[in-house]
């Protein structure tokens, strides 16, 4: 999915770039790369933080960690890949509805 036609492609990247990238979320950047997701909490407390970024500067908070995209992109793939496991039975899969963001989420 294009990032330019999805705002739900786009908005898992806006997470993954944040946690990867911003200092003010090094707890939760941990976090992720020591257990390979955020937990519940976590994730809900990475909406708020960005909920509360304020809309008048929402675009220079991107612009600010854009740069960081191109480093981020491998470990963001390693640790996507490396929720991959291999099952006995597509019936183990669990719904199919939450396996697609479930791997993209940070």
């Amino acid at each position: 999915t294009s990032l330019r036609t999805s705002e739900h492609a786009l908005g898992r990247m806006i997470q993954w770039i944040a946690v990867l990238a911003d200092p003010n979320l090094s707890s939760l950047r941990q976090e992720l790369l020591n257990r390979g997701e955020l937990s519940g909490s976590s994730a809900f407390a990475l909406y708020l933080y960005l909920v509360s970024l304020d809309p008048s500067v929402a675009v220079d908070y991107l612009g600010g960690l854009m740069p960081a995209l191109g480093p981020v992109i491998p470990r963001m793939a390693a640790i996507a890949k490396s929720r991959l496991a291999g099952l006995s039975s597509p019936l183990d899969e669990g719904s199919p509805y939450l396996r697609h963001a479930a791997l993209l989420s940070p």
